[in-house]
């Protein structure tokens, strides 16, 4: 096994139709392992390369598994939950990261590009945990890093209150980082993905006034902006963001596209360019992003900007959740 990287998917259920998308993006990503554990069977339209390994398991088995690790009993019976137990996958699948570098953890509702390509940009090797928030992260495969997560700080949650918990409390994006640098770690939180914002019908990023906002922390420092004429692609594999900057067009590439939502599926799963849309995956040729008029086109046709009603009455729920007490997504 060559591979310094390995990502571990909990999933049950059913999958969303779009795990096709996601498998053939995983399968274009040799320089990363991606560790299945779930109840659902492989899907018949991808042939897995041998940088997809599948278990098939239970719930209660993995309830069982993480008991062990943990050393305490877990009522886990919603699959939710699983997030909260994400940062302590690195103990729980111990048995399975042995010989990685890196390992992380993610969601399935999104599209990579070129993950290795991004991590090396970075210089990943100078952090020890890779993105702040959960759809894709990853840490260093070191005791020191593991055990960062269980460590008693200061207006964290202890993590035995959190794997006890009966419901999801957001560990993995709040006090799991907070427990992490205060144990003097190194996370890097600068552009990594396009993170699509749920509360929107346009598709945009997720900017930094909604992840401090829904966060609770002024860590994070990064977030891309938004300009009224962007749209999402997938263009010869990579994932991108093409936007309007004066009379220019900009692509802006990033690790991967979370997309949150159920998306029409217009293309097959081997396809290397299309548009990622509310209406739909749309194929498309991969120059039709040279011109400006045909970026504005599609971006009018695709990702309207909402107006400002809409967008006020999006801050108002924003606000509504957070004072339910029911931030994150």
């Amino acid at each position: 096994m060559s591979n310094k990287f390995a990502v571990v998917i909990v999933y049950f259920g059913q999958f969303k139709k779009s795990i096709s998308l996601f498998l053939a993006s995983c399968t274009r990503n040799p320089d990363v392992d991606w560790l299945f554990f779930t109840d659902c069977p492989i899907p018949d339209e991808i042939d897995l390369k041998k940088n997809i390994i599948w278990h098939q398991t239970t719930l209660n088995k993995i309830r069982a598994l993480a008991e062990e690790k943990l050393k305490i009993k877990i009522p886990l019976t919603k699959t939710y939950k699983l997030c909260d137990l994400k940062p302590f996958y690195g103990v729980i699948f111990s048995d399975y990261l042995t010989d990685y570098e890196y390992w992380g953890f993610g969601d399935v509702d999104v599209i990579y590009g070129q993950i290795a390509r991004f991590l090396e940009k970075i210089n990943y090797s100078i952090y020890d945990k890779i993105n702040w928030m959960g759809h894709l992260c990853f840490v260093r495969n070191v005791d020191v890093c593991n055990q960062a997560f269980f460590m008693d700080v200061k207006n964290t949650v202890d993590w035995k209150k959190v794997v006890c918990a009966d419901h999801n409390i957001g560990f993995d994006e709040r006090d799991a980082n907070i427990k992490f640098l205060s144990n003097g770690l190194k996370i890097y939180s600068g552009k990594w993905a396009a993170d699509i914002d749920i509360f929107y019908w346009r598709m945009r990023c997720v900017d930094k006034k909604t992840l401090h906002f829904l966060l609770d922390t002024w860590e994070l420092k990064y977030a891309p902006s938004n300009y009224p004429y962007q749209i999402f692609a997938v263009l010869n594999g990579l994932t991108y963001r093409i936007y309007l900057r004066g009379k220019k067009v900009i692509r802006e590439e990033f690790a991967y596209i979370h997309f949150r939502r159920e998306i029409p599926i217009l293309i097959s799963p081997d396809s290397l360019n299309y548009l990622i849309t509310r209406d739909g995956f749309i194929p498309i040729s991969e120059n039709i992003f040279d011109d400006y008029d045909a970026v504005k086109e599609y971006t009018i046709k695709y990702n309207r900007q909402e107006n400002a009603v809409q967008e006020i009455k999006n801050f108002l729920y924003q606000l509504y959740r957070k004072i339910s007490g029911k931030r994150g997504w």
